[in-house]
Formats: C-alpha cells, structure tokens, sequence
C-alpha cells in the first residue's frame, strides 16, 4: 500500500501531545521529544527504515513519543482534526495502534530483560550456521551477544570498554563508516517488531550516548524525578523505592552498573544486528568509561581518607 495523504498537518498532532505532558523534571514533553529525535537517527543510520518500516511504521513514529497510549488513541478519537490516520482502513488503523502499543510497552524496563533476551535470540538462530562455526560461547556482558559477529564482537567490545580514548557524544548524530551499512531483511514480521522494539529502548535511554555535558543535565533531571516520588512514598507511609531516596545515593551513584548490565548489553546487541548503529555504540562507550574512571576515583580517594583518618587516630593513641 501506498503512504496514505495526511488529512491534518502532523505538527498539530504534535503541539497536542506536548501540551498534554506533566511537567515533570525528567519524563516530560522534552524527553518524548528527545526520545523521538534519537530513534529517528537510529532507524536511519542502522538502515531499519530500508525493511523495517512500512507506511503503517513512518506514521506510528507521530505517536511512539507518547508513552500514555490509551490517551494518544483518545486524542484521536476525541479530536477528529488531529487524526492523521483518517485515511487508513479499519484493519490498517487496528494494525497501526497494536504496533504502537507493543512498541511502547517494550519500553517498559520490567520487560527489559526477556525483550533483549529473544533479540538476541532471534538473530542467533538466523545465523545458526555461523554461530555454530564460531564454537564459542558468550562471557560476561557478551553472554548475549548475537552468534554471527560473537567472537568478534566480544574482543570489539572489551576494547571499547577497557580503552581510554574514544569519541564523545557528539559522534552520536554525525554517523561513521558503517553508518551506510544494509540492515539485512527481517525474517517475518515479528522479527521487524521486535527490531523497532529494541530500537526504540535504545532510544528510550538515548542520553546515556550523548555528549557529557548533556546527558548529566539529563541525568540530573531523571534523579531529582526520582527522588520526588520517593518524597511521596516517605510522605505515604510507603518503602521507598531503590535510588528513590534522596536521603541515600541516587541514580548519578550508579551509572558503572546500569551501563554494565543495561545499556551496554542493549546497543551492543543492536549495533551487532545493525551496524549501522555502531556510532551509538562508541559514544555510550565513551560515557560509560567517564563514570568508570570517576568511580576508582572516588574509590581511591576514600581509602585515602579512611587511612589518613587511620593514622591521625594512631598518632594519638
């Protein structure tokens, strides 16, 4: 089927949508459209719009912003001048709001883990031949590793992370040799959903890749977020949820681990199915080994303390 003639100016839909948003200090109108702005770069410097992405995809990236989909489908309804799907078919509209609400969900982190689990799933088995050649088997971060690239990609990776050198954010936007890289053709149509999942969780986190300046003003806006709901659950009578505790460490105290387990783990399996995406890759690398470096940092200078305190009391004793 052809793109179908956009009954209302998307623009409009848009200025809607953003003025719906609470004025959070992290998940807020920003955000959407920040998360927006880095998936429209990953699809098309990972080349998923060349496969990934028919008519029914270009129209559901006006909406995969809005993490409220019951109220995105509502404003639709309610407001007829702003529906951009008008010129779609019954089925094509019922296709259309169960991709966008499967897209959303997958960025639930609570799903985090079985999502990243059947991409990599997914790619192993189509390159069995290959994985299988390769006789090896996954450690550590690389456990997941898509099986074509795996050996490769384990030293690939381990380089990046244990290197001081490397690009900053700013590589993020820019591309780089693979950038013009052909995704290769998805098997069916689950496996092209579950491609723009993971494209859109990258997304979703896509500060972690930015240059450092801005992804610690983000950082700083998602902690303060944080510890505002953990005021509430304090004020409630509630436990206060991990990291929400403005009386303890929060979220900018544990980059090192979310990078480890989350972040990293997720672009790798993308940039391995997608080369394209590689820059994105390099740049989290390149954060991801800043909060390395601040952390045995901090690590150093408290035995220092700890023992300069040691010490003091030694001498007066």
């Amino acid at each position: 089927m052809g793109v179908p003639t956009l009954v209302c100016a998307p623009h409009r839909l848009l200025r809607r949508i953003e003025a719906g948003y609470l004025d959070n200090p992290y998940h807020n109108a920003v955000h959407a459209a920040d998360v927006l702005q880095t998936l429209h770069v990953i699809v098309h410097g990972a080349r998923l719009h060349v496969h990934y992405l028919d008519p029914l995809g270009l129209l559901a990236a006006y909406l995969a912003a809005n993490h409220h989909c019951a109220a995105a489908f509502e404003l639709l309804t309610r407001h007829t001048e702003l529906d951009v799907l008008e010129p779609l078919s019954t089925a094509d509209k019922a296709a259309l709001r169960k991709l966008v609400i499967e897209l959303v969900l997958a960025t639930d982190m609570k799903q985090h883990f079985s999502t990243l689990t059947h991409f990599n799933t997914v790619h192993q088995l189509a390159s069995t031949k290959s994985f299988a050649a390769a006789g090896s088997s996954g450690e550590g971060l690389l456990k997941s590793a898509p099986g074509g690239r795996l050996a490769n990609v384990q030293q690939e990776f381990k380089e990046a992370l244990y290197a001081d050198g490397g690009p900053d954010g700013a590589a993020f936007a820019s591309g780089g040799p693979d950038a013009a890289a052909a995704a290769p053709a998805p098997l069916d149509d689950s496996e092209r959903l579950l491609s723009l999942q993971v494209a859109l969780k990258v997304a979703d986190l896509g500060h972690l890749a930015e240059q450092m300046e801005v992804h610690k003003r983000w950082l700083a806006a998602l902690e303060a977020e944080f510890f505002l709901q953990g005021d509430l659950e304090r004020q409630m009578g509630l436990p206060i949820s991990p990291l929400f505790d403005r009386e303890k460490q929060g979220v900018s105290k544990s980059q090192v681990g979310f990078f480890e387990f989350v972040a990293l783990p997720l672009a790798n399996a993308l940039s391995s199915a997608f080369p394209g995406a590689q820059p994105l890759m390099e740049c989290l690398t390149s954060n991801y080994r800043h909060w390395r470096r601040a952390e045995r940092e901090a690590a150093a200078a408290a035995a220092q303390q700890q023992a300069s305190a040691a010490a003091a009391t030694a001498a007066i004793n």
